[in-house]
């Protein structure tokens, strides 16, 4: 639910507004652990600010995978943080996990024929339950 840095707030925050959205959720899973059910209904006034103020950089266990199978051994990836710095280069491991700075990134991955090469942009957040796991076909 964190957000990265904006015009207005020069680091990762937490903003009302995005931890409204997954309170419901949160609150529903905490009483089913406990055998219970519970609802939550948001009402009121809601004014944006800024609950929560991250110090660093929050982490994030990513979990990239390919499919289908058979691209795996022929398939490299390679992840930038805003798509200069690289985080992860050349990586044949599949499914490739490792704990990141959330952030933009790009990711390249390089195969050969019949597989097609693909890019995508990533904006990987702070997740509720992590990881954050990507199921990349090509």
């Amino acid at each position: 639910v964190a957000n990265g840095p904006e015009a207005d707030i020069d680091h990762w925050h937490i903003p009302v507004t995005a931890l409204i959205k997954h309170i419901p959720e949160y609150v529903k899973a905490l009483a089913a652990d406990e055998g219970a059910e519970q609802s939550v209904d948001i009402a009121g006034k809601i004014h944006e600010a800024v609950i929560h103020e991250c110090p660093d950089t929050p982490k994030v266990q990513l979990c990239i995978d390919l499919t289908p199978d058979d691209a795996k051994p022929v398939s490299k990836g390679c992840l930038k943080l805003n798509a200069i710095t690289p985080v992860i280069d050349n990586c044949s491991n599949w499914p490739i996990q490792e704990s990141v700075d959330a952030g933009l990134y790009l990711l390249d991955i390089t195969t050969v024929a019949p597989f097609h090469p693909k890019s995508d942009v990533l904006n990987i957040k702070p997740p509720p339950k992590p990881p954050v796991s990507y199921d990349m076909t090509i």
